[in-house]
Formats: C-alpha cells, structure tokens, sequence
C-alpha cells in the first residue's frame, strides 16, 4: 500500500513537474515575443523620427538656398533639386520601405492618416520643387517669393503634424504593449513560487533594459551607449552634408581625491549638480551631454566649428569653477579637450584624439580646454626644435 501510494505520488509530481516546465517555457516564449516587441517598436520610432528630421533638415536647406539665389544671384538651383530630391526619396521610404538607419524600414504601428499626412507632404514637396523652378525661370524671381514662402509654411505645418501624430501612436503602441505585459503577469500567477524569480528577471530585462543600457542612472543624462548612437548619427549627417561639428569631453580634477576626503555620497551629488549646471549653459537642445565614465563627461555640438567647440568649453569651465558650490569654499575645476570632426573621421580616431586633449590639459596644469590646434602648434613647435637641433 505504501510502495503503491510513493509511486503515485512520484508519478503525480513529474506531472506537476512537467506541467510546470510547460508552464515555464510558455511564459519565457511569451516574455521573449514581448521583448522583441518592444525592440521593434522603438528601432521603429527611431527610424521614423529621424527620417522626418531628415526631411525637416533637407527641405529647410532647399529654402535656405533659395533665399540666398534670391538674394546673391548665384544660381543654387542644382542643390536645391537635391535636397528636395532627397527628401521626396525620404517620404517614399516611409511609404514604401527601404533602409533607415542601416536598417530595412516598413510602416507598422500606424493608421491610414499616416499614409494620408506622408502622402500629403510628398505632394506639397512636389510643389515646392515646381514653384521653384517656376520663379526661378521668371525674370523677377521676387515675384513668386511670397508664393513660395507660404508653401513652404504648409509643407513645416505639414511635418510638425506628422510629428506629433507618430508620437500618438507609438504612445497608442507602447499601450498596447503595456497591456500584453500585464496579461504575462496573469500568467505568471500560475507559475507561483517557481517560476517568480525567473519571472521578476525576465520582467526587469523588458522593462528596464531600454532605459539602463542608454541612461546614467545617477545623472540622468544618456552614457556612454548613447553617446556612442549620437555620435554615429553625426558622424553620418555630416559626412553626408558635408557639415562640422565638434565634441567636448571633460573630467572633475582631482575627483578621486575628492571622494575619498569626503566620501561616495558627496561625490555623486557633485555630478548631479554638475550635469544640472551644464545643462543650463550648453545650447539647448542642440548640444547633447553625456556621461561617459565615473567623472568623465562628453558634450556633442552639432554644426559647430572647432573654435566654437571651445567657446562652448572655456563656457562651462567657468561655470562649474565660479557656481559649482556642493562643497562650500572649495572650488571644483575641470580639465577638458575639445576636436572637430574630421573627413573620414569614426569613433576610435576620435576617442584617440579626446584622450590626447585631455592629457594635454592635465600635463599643462589642469583647469584648463585644450584643442587639436593646441596640439597641433605643439607638434609643429617640437618638430621645429628637432630640426634646429640637426
């Protein structure tokens, strides 16, 4: 009776056993489907965020060009077809598909009045292409101008819209994946005590995961993940329009010692009121901070030359010495570098060069922003020196 009640209630535990592995791989299926999800859903936003920033950029430059034919008399009119040739190119990935961001593109997650508003704007380009060429065939160019100007109008109103109303539906999809969540949560109930710990990471990976891996959680400001997608998007606009921009990176001097005279917990509130001072300087919202290491900070600069790379700079340099008072009567500095992207640039050659900057600075005393030009003369003074030598 005994042998007979141990077998059937092993038997019944490889049951339940079974039952909750099921019950286990279902729930690590439906969590993965939710995170592939989410991923998908924000590459997809990204994607179109930045391909309507691309059209609001490429149309911009068109006016910008007309303005100056208008006004100079040099005939812009190629460019100005291939910008807004670009653009047209643009909506019709949007439309159509095609590669953004290095990856392939489709339209999900939307109604049919984001195929009517990309539509829309298609035809309103159209139109700026054909009131262009119209006034700049004409005699008078002027004449047309406020015909063109009011387009234009349209077509930024047009594009604000589209913007606003993606931003509807991805808030409409996140939603929607917030529901599907919490019906996993339902699910997870049957799993009890087994399954919780297996849940409770799966569940802090969906959630979390976006957020942790491209936000300093002390700071609050993008790290160095982020840092590094920016930097990619720059790299990649300005090798494409040809444009400048420059990037700064900094550190606290002396923060180790810093931390170990008055403890961790000072040392953080420090960054905080660091980063919430250089937010307040930098030129907002075009430059960017990050925080890429314990004390070391990067600020991106778009369309921005190397000599106002370091205006920006010798900026927050002074303000973190003159305002920077977490620790009253002591004066924190900075120590700083400051290049400008060059032809073919990438990332490590960059890093190289920030690296180099910021030994520059400490090894010329600290508190201080150095440039490649500051490298440069140092360069060409020691090869003077060599030469004079021979």
């Amino acid at each position: 009776m005994h042998n007979h009640f141990l077998a059937h209630f092993l038997e019944n535990k490889i049951k339940a056993s079974m039952i909750l592995v099921v019950l286990s791989i279902i729930v690590v299926i439906l969590f993965l489907q939710l995170h592939n999800y989410s991923n998908k859903l924000i590459t997809h936003n990204k994607q179109l965020a930045f391909a309507i920033s691309d059209i609001k950029y490429l149309t911009t430059h068109s006016q910008l060009l007309f303005e100056k034919e208008i006004n100079s008399g040099n005939d812009e009119i190629k460019k100005i077809d291939v910008d807004l040739k670009q653009s047209i190119e643009e909506v019709e990935k949007l439309l159509e598909g095609g590669e953004i961001l290095g990856f392939d593109f489709v339209l999900e997650y939307h109604d049919t009045k984001t195929i009517e508003m990309l539509s829309h704007i298609k035809e309103e380009i159209e139109k700026v292409v054909e009131i262009i060429h119209k006034v700049h065939d004409s005699v008078d160019k002027k004449d047309g101008y406020e015909e063109l100007d009011n387009e234009f109008m349209i077509l930024n109103t047009s594009l604000k819209e589209l913007d606003v109303h993606q931003n509807i539906i991805f808030k409409e999809a996140y939603d929607k994946y917030t529901q599907m969540q919490y019906a996993a949560y339902v699910t997870m109930g049957v799993l009890a005590l087994f399954g919780f710990m297996m849940l409770r990471s799966l569940t802090h990976d969906i959630e979390d995961e976006t957020y942790l891996e491209y936000i300093d959680e002390l700071t609050d400001v993008q790290n160095r993940n982020g840092y590094e997608i920016e930097l990619d998007k720059l790299l990649y606009l300005s090798e494409r329009y040809k444009t400048a921009f420059s990037i700064i990176m900094f550190d606290i001097d002396g923060f180790r010692d810093i931390n170990e005279r008055f403890g961790d917990r000072i040392g953080d509130l420090i960054l905080i009121d660091l980063v919430k001072l250089i937010e307040e300087s930098i030129r907002e919202p075009s430059d960017m901070i990050f925080r890429v290491g314990g004390e070391e900070f990067i600020i991106l600069c778009p369309n921005t030359a190397l000599q106002d790379g370091v205006t920006v700079a010798e900026k927050v340099r002074r303000e973190i010495n003159e305002k920077l008072d977490t620790i009253n009567d002591m004066t924190i500095t900075i120590s700083a570098g400051v290049t400008e992207v060059r032809e073919n640039d990438s990332t490590p050659k960059i890093d190289q060069r920030l690296s180099e900057l910021m030994e520059f600075s400490k090894m010329n005393g600290k508190n201080m922003v150095s440039s490649d030009i500051d490298l440069y003369d140092e360069e060409e003074n020691d090869s003077e020196d060599d030469n004079s030598h021979h």
